[in-house]
């Protein structure tokens, strides 16, 4: 479905909330993309190499592999928050967090 989010760097400092959108990929991945089109280009295309189809991902959380990694610990969700936004009214969000050795990192 359709969503706001942040992902990268620059958005998260300048708090800039960016069109995305997200499937629920499996039993235990969520994949977000830039845009619906860049999601059907992904999984209608049979000529894309795998570089390229990575490239149409923006984030990818997968909850039981990545536990297989040495040092992440798990994830968290924040509580869900209404927040007023002068541009697009009032809005929830929430956070999710990778935790490792070295605290939360977020996701998405």
């Amino acid at each position: 479905g359709h969503c706001l989010a942040r992902f990268s760097l620059k958005a998260l400092v300048t708090k800039k909330w960016k069109p995305t959108f997200w499937i629920a990929y499996g039993d235990n991945q969520i994949i977000f993309f830039r845009s619906k089109n860049d999601f059907e280009e992904w999984i209608s295309n049979p000529f894309l190499k795998k570089t390229a189809r990575d490239q149409l991902v923006k984030c990818k959380v997968d909850f039981v592999v990545d536990l297989e990694q040495p040092l992440v610990k798990g994830y968290s969700v924040s509580q869900i928050c209404s927040k007023a936004y002068s541009r697009d009214g009032y809005m929830r969000h929430f956070k999710l967090e990778k935790w490792d050795n070295f605290g939360p990192t977020i996701c998405a």
